[in-house]
């Protein structure tokens, strides 16, 4: 399944990927580091993990440093509660190039509100 992403998608060779974990300006932690499964998958279809990922562990990173995040794809697992324009209205966040030019994915967590498993993406849309 991958190897056909893989050939569907020739332009994601070389892109990079950055996933967070995003619970508040104050908790963003990198969601799969380099060397994980996920980080693998990704590979395997072409992107790459940004280096910063395996520098940052388990490590909370700050708001201040959002831009060592940047990537050509953002891919964000919101747990925020609802706080998620907290991140996406940061002049720090908003400056990536990647932001910028509409390459973010945000997994919103609705577990918080509803008490059950369940996401939405970006526009809210039932996933």
């Amino acid at each position: 399944m991958a190897a056909d992403v893989k050939a569907e998608h020739p332009e994601f060779e070389g892109k990079s990927i950055s996933m967070l974990n995003y619970f508040g300006l104050d908790t963003i932690r990198y969601l799969d580091p380099d060397d994980s499964d996920a980080a693998d998958l990704m590979e395997s279809i072409g992107l790459t993990t940004i280096a910063e990922s395996s520098s940052f562990g388990s490590d909370d990173i700050s708001a201040e440093r959002l831009d060592d995040t940047a990537a050509d794809v953002m891919v964000i697992m919101d747990n925020s509660n609802g706080r998620i324009d907290d991140l996406t209205d940061n002049p720090t966040f908003q400056a990536i190039p990647g932001v910028k030019e509409g390459r973010v994915l945000i997994l919103h967590n609705k577990a918080f509100e509803s008490g059950k498993a369940g996401y939405t993406v970006n526009d809210d849309t039932e996933e």
